[in-house]
Parts: structure tokens; sequence; C-alpha cells
């Protein structure tokens, strides 16, 4: 089973690859990882609420131990620049198991 995963990610790997330098190619912009990250989004491999997730449990990770490791502050800090609401960042941090049990 993980060697057909493996085969099925090298072949997706390929194939995204070549397809993303055709792009480049044909509409002669330059061949970067910004570049690339919005080709994933036109074709419709990355979506904004799995952008909006990570963004908000890296944030996360970086602002928690800022804030004396304070949960709901750092929630709240969160919120008020995301425009979320508490809870939002609650339920998606804890789907990611990014809040720790402490």
């Amino acid at each position: 089973m993980q060697q057909f995963q493996q085969l099925f990610l090298e072949k997706f790997s390929n194939k995204i690859h070549q397809s993303f330098s055709d792009f480049c190619s044909q509409e002669k912009v330059e061949f970067s990882t910004k570049t690339f990250l919005l080709y994933l989004i036109d074709k419709g491999l990355l979506n904004k609420t799995d952008i909006r997730n990570f963004l908000i449990v890296e944030e996360f990770e970086e602002l928690y131990p800022n804030n004396n490791y304070h949960k709901t502050q750092t929630i709240k800090t969160l919120a008020a620049r995301f425009a979320i609401s508490d809870r939002a960042i609650w339920t998606m941090l804890n789907r990611k198991n990014a809040i720790p049990k402490i």
C-alpha cells in the first residue's frame, strides 16, 4: 500500500511540475514559490479554507509563547487580527490538534 502511495505521489509531483513549468513558459512568468502557490489555487488544488487554517495554526504557534502561554489571549489576538470569531479559531485549532493540552 505504501509503495502505491509513493508511486502516486511521485507521478503527481512530476505531472504538476511539468504542468507548472509549461504554464510559466507559455505565460512568461517567473518560476517561483509564490507563482506556484497562485497556480495551485487557480487549478483548485489549494483552497482558501486550507490556506486560512494553515495560516491561523502557524500564527497561533508563533504568538502563543509571546503571550506567556495564555491560550485565550492568543485566540483573542488571532480573532481580532483575522476578523474571525473566537469560537471559529478554537474549533480550527482543536481540529489541527494545535492547542497544547496543558
